[in-house]
């Protein structure tokens, strides 16, 4: 006799590999009926506030704040984002050209951020979206995001750029001056230091006799730093000032080599691997007032490689682990009488400083800033640091601020992910590429006459060849 009520059970059968599963009738001896299949009729909300962002000559940032899984609630299974040329509507939808690269979805409320790449040049572009749960309904067509990219922007050669790796750049007496370890700028001679107009490769005298690392205009005149002990044919220790026909000596310079140089609270700094400047004790940083070098304090019991200005303290990063005699993890300030941490500073060494946006950013190969994992790039507000995306996966030589975004170079071949090679551009939201990059390292970049320029050890720049200095023409 049957009982009162049915549940249908499903009972796997199995023949030889094949597995076959039979509805039955009855009740199961494991225990009662199964649950009935939950169904999800609620699907996620339509995206309204969808905008396209940030246009380049071959991309555009499309950003929106997150729906949910069950209309403005939970997190979203996925997008299913599209472009087109003529505006989107559901009679078309099909026939626009899905957008690749895209990120699971954030929760309910959240802004969502997406490169479209590999567009064309001065086109105009709509894009539309829709919103899937986990148990496929779609939301409504979102809005249309209208966006436009610019002109084709690319890389182009300074000349017949210089013969070996760039280290440093400059605008002096409206020139771009490039130093580094080279012997020839635009097939002239040229000892380690090089001057642009626009036209044409100048040396600097008969230049340095070994490496330059960094420069800097201090009192109307050029300064170079580096491992040189000879500027212009006469005795300058690791330091010197071009003053537009020769080369000049600051004092008895530095017994080691320099590696950053700063104008701060009006002297020159020089940071670097020395432990007396001038004749005085000073570890790895000193100071040139014109006249006679200073120590900073006790300085740093490491090679100081970087220096900047942020929040009217002089901030020093380099490979040491104490400032002052106290503990400052790779980077720190000189408040005027005295060092101080920047929190718990980086896990490893800091090559470049720069002011954006209100904070300082460090670049290097580190790769936790604080207690924060940051990918060889982070920002310090002035009480904490955070990581600017995924960040890089080599190391930062180099950091600029160029028509309002942040620029970075250096060894690495992703930023955020994607494949950015030797250099690219942060806009405070993501990570975006400047043309196809760098077939090197981008050791430095600099702004001369509106125009990003970058320089290091590389052989093409937007697959355009371009011996280690290009400039970005936008």
């Amino acid at each position: 006799m049957l009982t009162s009520r049915l549940w249908w059970i499903a009972r796997p059968i199995v023949v030889g590999s094949l597995a076959l599963v039979l509805a039955v009738s009855g009740c199961g001896k494991s225990g009662g009926p199964t649950e009935p299949e939950v169904t999800d009729s609620v699907r996620p909300a339509a995206v309204n506030s969808m905008v396209a962002v940030c246009p380049t000559s071959y991309s555009l940032v499309l950003t929106w704040t997150a729906t949910g899984d069950d209309s403005l609630s939970g997190t979203a299974y996925g997008y299913d984002l599209r472009r087109s040329l003529t505006p989107i509507t559901e009679a078309n939808w099909d026939a626009a050209t899905p957008v690749a690269g895209l990120p699971p979805p954030s929760a309910a409320g959240s802004r969502e951020f997406v490169v479209a790449a590999s567009l064309e040049a001065s086109t105009a572009y709509h894009f539309a979206l829709r919103v899937t749960d986990e148990r496929g309904n779609r939301s409504a067509l979102s809005n249309v995001a209208t966006g436009s990219t610019v002109a084709h922007q690319t890389w182009l050669p300074l000349g017949a750029g210089l013969g070996g790796p760039v280290y440093a750049l400059a605008v002096h007496d409206d020139r771009l001056v490039a130093a580094g370890v080279f012997a020839s700028a635009g097939g002239t001679t040229a000892a380690n230091i090089a001057r642009w107009d626009g036209l044409a490769w100048t040396p600097l005298g008969s230049g340095t006799n070994a490496w330059v690392g960094a420069l800097a205009v201090y009192g109307g005149r050029l300064v170079a730093g580096g491992y040189f002990t000879a500027a212009g044919g006469g005795t300058a220790s690791h330091v010197a000032a071009w003053d537009g026909g020769a080369w000049r000596s600051l004092g008895t310079g530095l017994d080691g080599q320099v590696d950053a140089l700063v104008e701060f609270d009006g002297r020159l700094i020089a940071g670097g691997a020395f432990h007396h400047a001038g004749g005085v004790a000073a570890e790895h940083i000193a100071a040139w007032d014109g006249t006679s070098w200073a120590a900073l304090g006790s300085g740093c019991d490491g090679q100081v490689l970087a220096l900047a200005e942020y929040d009217g303290k002089l901030v020093a990063g380099g490979t040491f682990v104490n400032a002052g005699g106290a503990s400052a993890s790779h980077v720190a300030a000189w408040t005027g009488s005295a060092w101080v941490p920047l929190g718990a500073g980086t896990s490893d060494w800091v090559k470049a400083l720069v002011e954006f946006d209100g904070r300082l950013i460090a670049g290097g190969g580190f790769t936790v800033a604080g207690s924060t994992g940051a990918s060889r790039i982070a920002a310090w507000d002035g009480s904490a640091w955070s990581a600017l995306g995924s960040g890089m996966d080599a190391a930062v030589h180099s950091l600029n601020v160029h028509h309002g975004g942040l620029i970075a170079g250096g060894e690495f071949t992703t930023a955020g992910g994607a494949a950015y090679p030797g250099i690219a551009a942060w806009n405070g939201v993501v990570w975006m590429p400047a043309g196809s990059g760098l077939a090197g390292y981008g050791l430095a970049l600099g702004t001369w006459n509106g125009q990003l320029v970058a320089a290091g050890n590389f052989t093409v720049a937007g697959g355009t060849p371009a011996a280690n200095v290009a400039g970005w023409s936008d």
